[in-house]
């Protein structure tokens, strides 16, 4: 009884109203306010009407809109200025912000909303100075409700959570249905006491929920972060993960808060549940299983064959392939360069004219067109002269004869005993003296008129002289 008076007395004494403004604006309202000295603490609070994102602000010094940013948590960039706002309710858009500061001469507030108009109301209060932020001295504001308990510390009561204890908190037992209405640009706070699993079940969801955490008792994670721990609840939202780093992180919780916001109009189901992690003896385990065994069996097989392929390859390989060289009866399509560097000589131009005086006329190569003079050039056992390089890479594609398209016989070439042929009896300083050049010029004459028989036959009795 004695203590019940004695916080009536505080109550009536230590709280005074020192000024009142009404206020009306677009989009933000800014002024000044002038209050008596006295050496206790200001409590200011701004009563925001028909808004969304309301923020208030108060400094020694005018405020304007470049002195800060709210984008983030918010962040005050103007490092000249210190500003008090209140973080808690600017962080879930909350219709009453408490700023509570030093006595100053001049108390320069702001106060905006993202969309305007809108009604506000500003109460400036003396407040006794104490290390209690939740006013457990007595300070009252008729529009915010203070639950508090004033023991040795400063609680508040169940249902209510906040540095002045004025969100309202809805507590959730497991397994228990709740009827929650959501309404845009306003959250609904459920706390729930956790240990280890637990999912959140919601029925009757027609827009998707944001869902944002915080942890009752923790100053700073107390309110529910939108940028921190944020998730969107569409039927079911597995909080399991969340609750195990937050045990990490502070050992001692024990007390989840679950902000929920909606941007349209909803009524939903919300019901807590343990969540039944998979073990390994159920049927996604088993499945999980099955299908990594065969998956690792496929991979084994699969290198084991590569592996058997691999050595197949190498043994192949190293394995001495024989090939016959073709038969002489069986005439090739073309002659190698070995073979033509073997069995057809190569000739000066200028020494061959000399020795035989019936091919100066011929003075052009038919295959490149140029001069005969410029190269080394070779004879077919035809009779005709062409450069050495242009013969050999013609007989390697094709084995006729470029100026009269004679055949030229594999056999025949490798018998030698024609004018071009290395293995022939009559060297070029034999052929000098020979009277065999009236004969390879009637040759010449003979090439052109006969068929390949008698060009055979031709060349057999040039052989002979």
């Amino acid at each position: 009884m004695i203590q019940f008076l004695l916080l009536h007395i505080i109550a009536i004494k230590g709280q005074k109203l020192l000024k009142t403004l009404e206020l009306y604006g677009n989009n933000e309202i800014s002024g000044i306010i002038k209050v008596e000295k006295n050496d206790e603490n200001l409590l200011i609070a701004f009563y925001f009407e028909n808004v969304n994102y309301p923020i208030a602000l108060v400094s020694r010094e005018e405020i304007h809109d470049t002195d800060f940013n709210t984008t983030v948590k918010p962040i005050f960039i103007e490092s000249q200025k210190v500003m008090f706002f209140d973080y808690e309710s600017i962080q879930i858009h909350y219709h009453t912000h408490l700023i509570e500061l030093n006595y100053m001469d001049n108390i320069y507030y702001y106060a905006r909303d993202r969309f305007g108009p809108f009604k506000l109301k500003i109460e400036v209060y003396s407040k006794p100075r104490s290390t209690c932020t939740n006013n457990c001295q007595g300070f009252i504001i008729s529009k915010t409700m203070q639950n508090s308990k004033c023991n040795q510390n400063c609680e508040c009561e169940t249902g209510y959570f906040g540095s002045y204890c004025q969100f309202e908190l809805l507590r959730i037992d497991q397994d228990v249905n709740y009827k929650i209405h959501l309404s845009p640009h306003k959250a609904v706070y459920l706390s729930f006491q956790f240990d280890k699993e637990a999912i959140l079940i919601a029925d009757d969801v027609i827009d998707p929920i944001t869902a944002s955490f915080g942890l009752l008792g923790y100053k700073g994670f107390e309110i529910p972060d939108q940028t921190s721990y944020t998730a969107i609840l569409h039927s079911q939202l597995s909080l399991t993960k969340l609750i195990q780093n937050f045990k990490i992180k502070f050992k001692d919780a024990n007390t989840l808060i679950v902000g929920l916001q909606s941007q349209t109009d909803q009524t939903i189901n919300i019901i807590m549940k343990p969540e039944q992690t998979a073990t390994i003896l159920s049927g996604n385990c088993m499945f999980l299983a099955f299908a990594s065994f065969n998956i690792i069996m496929i991979i084994l097989c699969f290198g084991v064959t590569n592996l058997c392929k691999q050595k197949e390859i190498i043994v192949k390989k190293r394995r001495r392939i024989k090939v016959r060289p073709p038969k002489i009866e069986n005439n090739p399509k073309n002659f190698s360069s070995q073979f033509f560097k073997k069995y057809f000589e190569s000739y000066d131009y200028e020494d061959f004219v000399q020795i035989n005086p019936s091919y100066s006329q011929t003075t052009q190569c038919v295959v490149c067109m140029d001069d005969l003079n410029l190269k080394e050039i070779s004879i077919t056992p035809c009779g005709h002269v062409f450069h050495h390089q242009c013969l050999m890479k013609w007989l390697m594609k094709i084995l006729n004869c470029p100026s009269c398209r004679f055949q030229i016989i594999y056999q025949q070439v490798i018998d030698g005993g024609w004018l071009g042929s290395k293995l022939s009896s009559n060297s070029l300083s034999q052929l000098q003296n020979s009277k065999s050049q009236p004969t390879i010029q009637g040759s010449s004459f003979l090439i052109e008129n006969t068929e390949n028989a008698d060009i055979v036959q031709m060349m057999e009795k040039v052989d002979e002289n």
